[in-house]
């Protein structure tokens, strides 16, 4: 998991002038894991006093591949057309 995700997280709790969040969103790409793993990574990182006001964000696998599956999908919704160099294979 992120080195960024413990800093911040050793920051609040040594109290270097970050405050405790509310919440705290964590999301992680989760290409080529089951969605509970992908959810366990998250929670194995976060800290005790964490870990009750996070949520864990892991969006499906590949979903931007998925999205460029569809090219004309893709362009209505972002505008432009993706140039591919190669094919892709979703796992």
């Amino acid at each position: 998991m992120s080195s960024e995700l413990k800093l911040y997280q050793q920051s609040v709790i040594e109290g270097v002038g970050l405050p405790i969040p509310d919440l705290l969103v964590v999301a992680i790409d989760a290409n080529g894991k089951k969605f509970v793993e992908a959810q366990r990574t998250i929670y194995d990182a976060l800290e005790e006093c964490f870990r009750h006001r996070t949520i864990k964000a892991t969006p499906d696998p590949h979903v931007e591949r998925r999205l460029l599956a569809d090219l004309q999908a893709f362009v209505k919704v972002v505008g432009v057309r993706a140039a591919l160099k190669k094919a892709f294979v979703l796992c």
